[in-house]
């Protein structure tokens, strides 16, 4: 592990000098500057630019650079207080920030103008709950694409503002490099996500940065015009700089550390919870996509060995907050399925879904969708009838104080 933030980030260039402002200016924990500005930074430049490694047998491999970052902490952690500090700093550089909240609809048309844009998301359960709603059914499927960069075709019916009548409306995403900053609570992360949301991929897609504020500075949050001005031409002369379609390299000896840090990596992952594991198997990605940005930082044509280790400082504090998210969330696969039934049931027309639809949503078989069904079912929480076509589950309407009573009686027998 790195022994402080200075050991995760550039020694030079953007990244380094907006840290040096941000700290003396406020007092979220650093690793949520880092990761803030590192977000805002790729909402910059992703479009302009990707990461080209070389290895021996004469092949390559690209990564695009576009981010989606995760602050984690308790409410009160200065966690929004870092995003918007560096998001105004650069708003004449970046897109306008995009929905977060509304229809697939109102998503895929900001996205096909916006391709390269960014979405910031206060509280992160605002997204994940976008996908329990019965008309965002796909909706970790579009986020899953949206982050691979592949393009994106639906044709929808619309209509036009003033007139009357349906109009079929193209929908197309070419090519998008969406970067997403979000914050979230771990409490309300276990709450509002699906184990879909894990094992499936979308949670796995996010670089996540956990950490607590345990100083309190004496002072309200600074700001300081002269210094923020200059960040922010700093910021448009790198984008200035930085040429449509440059590609980043990634000299022989950074690329030799990456290959032995991903192997160890690799090697470890089964020591961290099941839910977990997406976000460990995906963490080289990120690191290869943060070893990029910090080149582009610092005006680098190509990640050497010390923005390398850098970025695998980063990437090992990363795994630091997994440990502790393993730790912090809920473990047992039971309970974290009866927590999503609940929730789609509650989220459901007459708070009723068919098994089948239950096992399609969370995609899982009836093997282990029985036993989550039967334990509900035995709280008197939930009951099951047939229209003789399909088998039907149906969340059962309890007064507060017999819910209350029936987990109280439970946690007593446990």
């Amino acid at each position: 592990m790195p022994s402080s933030i200075w050991d995760a980030a550039p020694t030079s260039g953007f990244l380094y000098d907006y840290l040096n402002y941000a700290l003396q200016m406020t007092d979220p924990p650093p690793v949520y500057h880092v990761g803030a500005a590192i977000a805002t930074l790729s909402a910059t430049v992703a479009r302009k630019a990707m990461l080209e490694i070389d290895f021996h047998d004469g092949t390559t491999a690209v990564q695009p650079l576009h981010m989606w970052i995760m602050l984690l902490g308790q409410s009160g952690d200065r966690k929004s207080t870092a995003c918007t500090r560096v998001l105004e700093l650069a708003k004449d550089y970046t897109t306008e920030q995009g929905p977060t909240g509304g229809s697939p609809e109102a998503f895929y048309q900001w996205i096909s103008l916006n391709p390269g844009g960014y979405f910031f998301f206060t509280e992160m359960a605002s997204l994940f709950g976008l996908q329990q709603a019965s008309y965002w059914q796909q909706g970790a499927t579009f986020w899953n694409q949206l982050y691979d960069g592949d393009d994106f075709k639906r044709s929808l019916m619309g209509q036009e503002k003033g007139k009357k009548g349906k109009k079929l409306l193209n929908i197309e995403i070419e090519a998008p490099r969406v970067t997403l900053l979000g914050c979230a609570t771990p409490s309300l992360l276990d709450a509002t996500t699906r184990e879909t949301d894990w094992t499936g991929g979308l949670i796995g897609r996010m670089l996540p940065f956990y950490a607590a504020r345990d100083t309190l500075k004496h002072w309200a949050n600074r700001k300081n015009p002269v210094n923020e001005a200059k960040l922010a031409a700093q910021l448009g002369d790198l984008r200035i700089a930085i040429q449509n379609n440059i590609v980043v390299g990634v000299t022989a000896a950074a690329r030799a550390e990456y290959e032995i840090w991903q192997t160890d990596v690799d090697e470890r992952r089964g020591q961290f919870p099941e839910r977990m594991q997406a976000i460990v198997n995906r963490l080289p990605i990120h690191v290869l996509r943060v070893a990029g940005l910090y080149a582009l930082s610092t005006m680098s044509s190509d990640v050497d060995r010390d923005l390398m280790m850098r970025a695998i400082n980063l990437g090992d504090m990363a795994l630091d907050t997994v440990t502790q998210l393993g730790k912090m969330l809920t473990t047992d696969r039971i309970a974290r399925l009866v927590k999503t039934v609940r929730t789609l049931l509650q989220n459901s027309p007459d708070r009723t879904m068919t098994k089948r639809d239950l096992m399609e949503n969370l995609s899982i078989s009836w093997k282990n969708l029985e036993p989550v069904l039967k334990s509900m079912a035995e709280g008197n929480e939930l009951e099951y009838y047939s229209d003789g076509t399909f088998a039907w589950v149906r969340l059962v309407n309890r007064p507060l104080l017999a819910t209350l009573t029936a987990e109280a009686e439970s946690y007593v027998e446990e």
